[in-house]
């Protein structure tokens, strides 16, 4: 369903009277996962680290600084850029790779059997449907742009941290909810938008004569849950959660999870599940993305990490998960330290200014992402 591939995302620091920028905020550097169909992943870290920003960036609310962002089979990365932007990503990353692949390999079909999915797809319309024009192919590529984008609009949908802010306090539930499907020619006259409307609130357990109401009018959980419907009534391929429940009661926060649960077996929805709770992120996810000062550190399967966490990080984080039992005792791991800036991060691994494990070669070089088990990648010199 999603696959990003050493997604980077920078913030620019301005200064001076002609704000020249004189410094990087990397907020994003260099991260790559995967994402099955129905599949729930989720996405922890301290405050800081880059999760909100990776969610904002697949929603295109933020563009990317470089990478490739694939949703179901379909390279996305360049709908939203201008056009002369959009040309040079498509010659940089394809053209010209397919064209170095054929100097190496020697034929089109040898270049087009060493590849897969949107690769291949892509190499197959360069070399058969483009002829290997460069002009061509870029046309080809960015053909019906608009709907594209309207497309990709409809498919990814994100449910936000704050039900608070939202929500538009000027505009009636049957407009917040019913703007997508409106927009998208999803329901033909009034009628049929209102029972739309009607249908996904009742989804989400909240009575369809609400829809006339205004969200002042409407509690915390109750605005979680008209969320949660405005992003349903596009039926979506993939929905971004962005800390959903933090800022609800605790009995409310564990209604809105079954919710979405529940939800995603009936809708069959894929969702990416960004949080700092990890009580939540364990009862949620399938597998478990542990992010550190824009980094990957960890992922694995949810049982395995949590019964074998590998990495340093991944470990402290473990070991404050609350027990509620006072006759447990845990090894606490207490960090020293504050996390380093995001505008200068650390050389070699980015933790090894707070890590207990932390030797010479920490500082100096950076540890790539290994599998040290099936589907268990850590990114330390020294896990095992």
């Amino acid at each position: 369903m999603l696959k990003v591939e050493n997604l980077v995302k920078y913030f620019p620091i301005r200064a001076g009277v002609f704000k020249r920028v004189v410094a990087w905020i990397k907020a994003v550097d260099g991260v790559s996962f995967e994402i099955n169909e129905g599949e729930t992943v989720g996405l922890v870290g301290e405050s800081g680290c880059g999760k909100t920003t990776i969610g904002m960036v697949l929603l295109r609310l933020y563009e990317p600084t470089s990478g490739r962002i694939i949703i179901d089979n379909e390279d996305t990365t360049y709908f939203f850029m201008p056009a002369l932007r959009a040309r040079s990503y498509i010659k940089k990353t394809y053209v010209d790779k397919f064209n170095a692949m054929l100097k190496e390999l020697g034929s089109k079909d040898a270049v087009i059997n060493a590849l897969d999915g949107v690769d291949r797809r892509y190499a197959e319309m360069f070399f058969n449907e483009a002829k290997s024009s460069v002009g061509k192919f870029c046309s080809l590529l960015l053909s019906d742009m608009d709907e594209k984008r309207k497309q990709f609009r409809k498919n990814v949908q994100i449910v936000f941290q704050d039900p608070y802010s939202s929500l538009n306090p000027r505009l009636r539930i049957k407009s917040i909810v019913g703007e997508g499907p409106a927009v998208h020619k999803m329901v033909k006259g009034e009628k049929e938008l209102i029972n739309k409307v009607r249908s996904v609130l009742e989804d989400v357990g909240i009575s369809g004569d609400y829809m006339y109401r205004f969200p002042h009018e409407f509690s915390g959980g109750q605005r979680q849950r008209i969320g949660i419907a405005r992003a349903l009534a596009l039926s979506p391929k993939l929905v971004i959660a962005d800390e959903a429940v933090s800022a609800l009661d605790v009995s409310i926060r564990s209604q809105i999870i079954n919710l979405m649960k529940d939800l995603q077996h009936e809708h069959k929805l894929t969702y990416l599940f960004i949080s700092h709770d990890l009580s939540v992120i364990k009862y949620v996810s399938d597998r478990i993305i542990v992010m550190y000062l824009g980094k990957i550190v960890e992922t694995a399967a949810k049982k395995d990490l949590f019964d074998n966490p590998s990495h340093p990080y991944t470990r402290a984080l473990m070991s404050a998960i609350p027990i509620p039992n006072p006759n447990i005792k845990k090894e606490r791991i207490i960090l020293t330290g504050d996390v380093p800036s995001p505008v200068n991060p650390p050389s070699g691994c980015r933790f090894h200014t707070r890590c207990y494990m932390a030797q010479e070669i920490c500082s100096k070089e950076e540890p790539q992402l290994r599998e040290i088990r099936p589907g268990h990648w850590v990114a330390c010199h020294f896990a095992k």
